[in-house]
């Protein structure tokens, strides 16, 4: 057993790393479930950070797979013919080869958020930045990397207060997962418009403390490898080269 956030940030990213690039190419359905396999059996051999966190944490994809899912069966028209109308004169319809393929598409897309929803959560973001200066990063975009894994919890945060300001004003979220997804469409607005208000506040923040006038820059935090670093390497080299190879056999 291992902890999560004892994990070196290197060995993290390289595993993410790995698994992205494998299910950005992929064309099979068996890498992609292997992948999904190898994300979830990872965060369930770990400690700090189970699967019950993990699927939380990717609660804003999961309602955006539904809908997903139906967009894509509509308007991927491939295979034999299962249902079809005009709508507004455009011919929408479902088939056997757009099931199939939105399938596919929502399951690359919960590969990729799966493991990046992991790395987020159990990566600290002084450690990530701290991290990335080691590999030869300029600090400078290292801290705007690391920032991004920051803004995570805090637009998670900020979502939760809208929901929850939608639902005192009546927002009924009951149904299936589609329904739950057609309801919590209307919150994006107000979402993106306190998204684009706090980064406008952390520029100025970031201008007024000077950011683009120090040249070095001193760090409290250090990063070291560990055993379980370098086997979680060697997975991460496993997870690569398995992969690209069922890729490219198919």
């Amino acid at each position: 057993m291992f902890a999560h956030e004892a994990l070196d940030p290197r060995s993290k990213l390289a595993v993410t790393t790995a698994v992205i690039a494998v299910a950005v190419v992929a064309e099979a359905w068996m890498p992609l479930v292997a992948l999904l396999v190898f994300v979830l059996g990872f965060v369930v051999i770990g400690r700090g950070f189970g699967p019950l966190a993990w699927l939380r944490s990717m609660g804003p994809i999961l309602y955006l797979v539904p809908v997903l899912l139906v967009l894509n069966t509509l308007f991927y028209a491939s295979g034999d013919p299962i249902w079809a109308s005009s709508v507004a004169g455009v011919t929408v319809g479902v088939t056997t080869g757009g099931i199939v393929t939105s399938a596919h598409i929502a399951l690359r897309l919960v590969v990729v958020a799966g493991v990046a929803a992991w790395f987020a959560a159990t990566t600290d973001a002084e450690a990530f930045e701290a991290a990335l200066v080691r590999l030869g990063v300029p600090w400078s975009l290292a801290f705007l990397l690391s920032l991004s894994i920051r803004l995570v919890p805090t637009m998670r945060h900020r979502f939760a207060v809208i929901e929850e300001a939608q639902r005192s004003r009546g927002l009924s979220l009951e149904g299936g997962p589609i329904a739950t997804a057609r309801a919590r469409i209307p919150m994006f607005v107000p979402f993106i418009s306190v998204i684009v208000r706090y980064g406008y506040d952390l520029s100025d923040a970031l201008t007024a403390r000077g950011f683009d006038r120090i040249d070095r820059r001193t760090a409290f935090v250090d990063v070291r490898h560990s055993r379980v670093d370098y086997v979680v390497y060697l997975l991460a080299l496993l997870v690569f080269v398995l992969g690209l190879f069922a890729t490219t056999s198919h």
